[in-house]
């Protein structure tokens, strides 16, 4: 399980590709522009994390590291998912809404400490990497209803990958890449 999820978080983060700080100053720039941004923000980062799961996939069931395909595969999917949720908080977040981020974050903690308390020595490493798929998933289509429901038409979304958006991609990447290549 702690395998899976430090593969989600380098998976991420290495996906992110600076997505969800430039679809914030889109959106802050032109509120109406919510959903565009969003949509094109979320597939840029759907996409990245489609493919740098399959990547870490293919290089890891090549390599002997002793870590099952499943556990990648399943790291490689809840990234991505997890991505949508991340830019979707972003976005509104832009626009001054944080109640979804706020009762989602709330909500998903609490049913986990409940959960962990109720079954207490008795958890296993698949029931808990289904769970957490299911509440990623879950967290990412609230977050994409909600931005459908606060969204006003008219908006255009914003190059994600112009001069700054390419700064904030490559600066998201050393974030990642950084701290590991001085180990």
């Amino acid at each position: 399980m702690s395998t899976g999820l430090a593969l989600v978080v380098i998976i991420g983060g290495l996906s992110d590709l600076g997505t969800t700080r430039t679809v914030v100053r889109h959106v802050a720039a032109n509120p109406a522009s919510l959903r565009a941004n969003f949509a094109r923000a979320g597939a840029a980062r759907a996409t990245a994390g489609a493919v740098l799961g399959a990547l870490f996939v293919a290089a890891l069931a090549v390599v002997a590291t002793g870590i099952p395909v499943a556990v990648t595969a399943l790291a490689a999917v809840v990234a991505a998912v997890s991505g949508m949720t991340e830019v979707g908080f972003a976005a509104l977040r832009a626009t001054g809404r944080v109640g979804t981020e706020v009762a989602l974050l709330v909500g998903e903690r609490a049913v986990r400490v409940a959960r962990g308390g109720a079954r207490a020595g008795r958890a296993r490493a698949r029931g808990g990497a289904r769970r957490l798929r299911r509440h990623e998933l879950f967290s990412a289509l609230v977050v994409a209803a909600q931005v459908v429901r606060q969204s006003t038409s008219g908006g255009e979304a914003g190059p994600l990958f112009d001069a700054e958006g390419r700064s904030t991609a490559v600066s998201s990447t050393l974030v990642i890449v950084g701290p590991a290549s001085a180990s």
